[in-house]
Parts: structure tokens; C-alpha cells; sequence
């Protein structure tokens, strides 16, 4: 999204005014010589107008029975107010690929808007959201937003992805506040009713009181650990909350050219190339399931492989209990990890993690959770207990076998290769390999004989893990 264009012949910027609520798209034309741009979509606020006050006017309606569409003449009372050129102030833009929508924010309606997007759509409000006496669907009671800013989808594979979360400045409401909500299915609502939902599904700011509140600007933002940061303008602090509320990070931004005002806080991983050659970068620690070896949640007592050369290992859980983490490259979850978002340090980095009950994986010889998996088969017979590893041909008479993984000791526990459930005898640790966990299955079906190689899968408490291979002779 652009305001601005460049002048043909000239090559210099030219800024050109664009009409009041009006939002463009443009590309330029060609990668080198002088810049053109081309329009190629625009929405006008102006074309999607309705007024009860005027019957010759094309405009001309009920307003409370058009809420798809903008009434021209609410000013509103107190801190709803709009009486300046500056009605609307949209101080906020986010789009959406998928949806091919666009969420606008309005600072002096106290609304957020979702329009459609793309040649040949009506452009009427989708959707809208924080003042519905703006549509004449409620009363100061109602709304929700006061001043607000910085809406936004969040995005697709951090906690609460799809919802909205805007930052809810609060202004005469007394303290600002980070709101996420919850889209209504096909953004349907109840005939007379104001669009939801009545409440957001997750809030934190009242509890920090006066002091967590900035008048003007300000910004939100989604971590991937299920974290929140928030830009406070006028309180010069950046703060981070976790999903419970808590502050786990609070910073002074009073000390600076700018004096402490920032109009947004957006937090960077130590990683990020655009840091690369400057004193701020360092290579992210590659923090990873020890079985499955992927990026993902990680429970109490697992095993995890770090792929750095950062050392003096910890990990801060979501009480902000901090464990020291002992070993180098594999290390041991503790067992009284608390469940939620937690932090892993290193000496000069750290990264976010989830920490959730259960987090199954299967140790693979390839060491990538994929392929021949560590599978002992214990055969009993005259001769004694002999003991053969699964990588070469399994013993179909064998009675049990040992599944070797982590993340595995749970309530419901099941396992099936082949996609055949085979009994499961027990689950525990390991003895002597510390954050490892083994299983005792058996004895194998009459109906996997001779089937070859065959996919070995666990479920713990409804979570599956990687799947490895065995090979199944008759």
C-alpha cells in the first residue's frame, strides 16, 4: 500500500494527495529508468456512505439497517467526538492473502473495519468491530474500543492465528490494553444486534492500572511462544505479556534522541539477517526435539538437542521459575517445568519455546526422526533372553519390544505399526539415559507377519509422534 507516486521524466518522488479514506495500490512498471507507478485497485470511504438526512441524496437510508455501510454523520459525544476534517483518522492497515481482506482502523470512530480486496467486489464493510453506536446498534455502554490502534490478523502458525489483535488505547477509559478477538463464522450477526463478539477472547492491561496507558500512538504484536509485546508511546516502555498476563519484560525507552516516544515497538529475533554485521546478530540457537528433531513443543522431561555454540544453558518457565540445563548440545528438561511460554538462554541469546504436557518423538537411527527407528526386540525362549535390535529383521516370535523416544510418559498412551494397535505393556524412563523414555509393547499381531517394513507411530494423551520404520519377515 503507497501514497505516494513518481513523476514521470523526473525520477523524484512527487507527493499527491489522496482523497479523504481513500487506500491505493500500486506497482511500478519498470525495475529501471525513471519510476511509474500504476493504479490497480483503490478504495474511497466516500463510496460507501449512508445519511438519513438528506431523501434527494443517492446515499440516502436507514443507517441502523445498513451496517455495511458508513454513516457521514456521526460525530458522537465526549471522546467520541469527531469533529475535525480528520473524522475518520485510519491509523492502521493490515491485509490478508487468503481472505484477500483488508483491516482498517478508525481512531476517531473507535472501529476497526475488514473490507474485501480485488477488482470486482463490493467494497462494503465486511465487518466492524469497537463502537457500535457508530451504526446505531448500541450505546456508550457498548463499545469496546477507545482510540485504538495497530489492528491485525494475526499471523498463520502463532497462537490465536486468524483472530484479530488491536492495540486498545483506552483513552478515557483510563489504561491501555492489548484485545484479541474472535471473528463471528462469515462475520454473520444476529438481525438488530451489533456485530461480535461481546467480549475478546484475551485481554491483559487493566490489572497494570493508570501508569500502562499511552494516549496516542502505540503498537501490539504476536510472538510465536504465545507472547505479546506491547508499544507503550507516551509511557516510553515496551513491555512484554505472557497468554497468562504476566510482564516478563519491561523496558525504559525514556533514554534516547527520540525521548522515549515511539510510534511502534516491533521486536526482532537476535537472528534476523537484516541485523547481520552489526554488534546485534548472533546466529539463532537451533533448539530442537532430540527424537523428532523438529521445532516444537517441548514438555517437561524431554530430551533436546541445541545446535549452538552458546553455553551456560537455561530455561525460564511461565511462573518464571529459571532451571539451570546441564550437559552441552543434549540436554534434560526438567520434570517441574510449568506448562506454558517459556524462555531458553543461552549466554548472550535466548529463544522463545512452548512448554505443553506432552510432546511424543521417536528416536530414528538417521538421528532426523525419519526412516529405521531404535526398537529393541526381546525374544524369550529356552535358551534364555536374546535381545535384537529392529534395524535388521525382526524375530516375528518375539513377545516384546522396546520403543525408545521421548516425551512419551502420559495418561493414554497407544501404539500402532502398520496401523495395526499393538498391546502396550508400560511406559517409564530410560534407566540411565536422562530426559529418554521407553515403552514396552507387545507381543505383535498374527496379521503384521511377513508385512515387511512398517511404520511405528505412538499417541500420547491424543498428540502423535513422528513416525519410524520396522522390517517385519514372516
Amino acid at each position: 500500500m503507497a501514497t505516494c507516486c513518481w513523476s514521470p521524466g523526473k525520477g523524484v518522488p512527487q507527493k499527491r494527495l489522496v482523497p479523504l479514506g481513500a487506500i491505493r495500490t500500486r506497482y511500478p512498471r519498470k525495475a529501471y529508468g525513471p519510476k511509474r507507478c500504476e493504479i490497480v485497485w483503490e478504495w474511497h470511504a466516500w463510496d460507501h456512505l449512508i445519511q438519513d438526512i438528506d431523501a434527494t441524496k443517492a446515499n440516502f437510508g436507514v443507517v441502523a439497517g445498513n451496517a455495511a455501510k458508513l454513516d457521514i454523520n456521526f460525530i458522537g459525544a465526549g471522546q467520541n467526538a469527531a469533529l475535525t476534517a480528520n473524522w475518520l483518522h485510519i491509523n492502521s492497515i493490515d491485509y490478508h492473502a487468503e481472505r484477500d481482506e483488508i483491516v482498517l482502523g478508525s481512531r476517531l470512530l473507535s472501529e476497526i473495519w475488514i473490507i474485501p480486496h480485488g477488482a470486482g467486489r463490493n467494497g462494503d464493510f465486511l465487518y466492524r468491530w469497537g463502537n457500535p453506536q457508530v451504526y446505531r446498534m448500541g450505546t456508550d455502554a457498548d463499545q469496546k474500543l477507545f482510540f485504538q490502534h495497530h489492528a491485525q490478523w494475526i499471523p498463520q502458525g502463532y497462537p490465536g492465528e486468524g483472530h484479530i489483535l488491536i492495540l486498545n488505547n483506552g483513552v478515557g477509559r483510563g489504561y491501555t490494553s492489548a484485545d484479541e478477538i474472535v471473528l463471528p463464522a462469515g462475520y454473520a450477526r444476529e438481525p438488530g444486534k451489533a456485530f461480535g463478539p461481546a467480549q475478546p477472547v484475551w485481554t491483559v492491561g487493566e490489572k497494570f492500572g493508570s501508569t500502562f496507558f499511552t494516549l496516542v500512538a502505540g503498537s501490539v504484536q504476536r510472538m510465536p511462544n504465545g507472547n505479546t509485546v506491547l508499544g507503550l508511546s507516551n509511557a516510553a516502555r515496551a513491555v512484554e505479556v505472557t497468554p497468562e498476563g504476566e510482564i516478563v519484560w519491561d523496558m525504559n525507552l525514556s533514554i534516547g534522541e527520540t525521548g522515549g516516544f515511539s510510534y511502534r515497538v516491533t521486536r526482532l529475533e537476535a537472528a534476523t539477517p537484516g541485523l547481520a554485521g552489526t554488534p546485534l546478530y548472533r546466529a539463532e540457537p537451533k533448539v530442537v526435539h532430540a527424537a523428532s528433531r523438529k521445532r516444537a513443543a517441548f514438555a517437561p522431561g524431554l530430551l533436546i538437542d541445541v545446535e549452538t555454540s552458546d553455553g551456560a544453558w537455561t530455561i525460564t518457565d511461565a511462573t518464571g521459575t529459571r532451571f539451570p540445563l546441564a550437559g552441552a548440545g543434549r540436554l534434560a528438561l526438567p520434570a517441574a517445568l510449568a506448562v506454558g511460554p517459556a524462555r531458553f538462554s543461552g549466554a548472550t541469546m535466548a529463544v522463545d519455546v512452548r512448554v505443553d504436557a506432552v510432546s511424543p518423538g521417536l528416536f530414528s537411527l538417521a538421528g532426523n526422526g525419519a526412516g529405521t527407528g531404535v526398537i529393541l526386540a526381546v525374544e524369550r525362549s529356552p535358551d534364555g533372553v536374546q535381545v535384537q535390535p529392529a534395524w535388521s529383521p525382526l524375530v516375528a516370535s518375539a513377545d516384546l519390544f522396546l520403543v525408545y523416544g521421548t516425551g512419551l510418559r502420559g495418561k493414554d498412551v497407544a501404539v500402532t505399526i502398520g496401523g495395526v494397535a499393538v498391546p502396550v505393556w508400560s511406559v517409564g524412563a530410560a534407566d540411565g539415559l536422562p530426559g529418554v523414555d521407553v515403552i514396552a509393547i507387545g507381543p505383535l499381531p498374527a496379521e503384521l507377519s511377513g508385512k515387511g517394513v512398517q511404520n511405528v507411530v505412538v499417541t500420547v494423551n491424543g498428540e502423535s509422534s513422528n513416525a519410524v520404520t520396522v522390517r517385519i519377515p514372516d
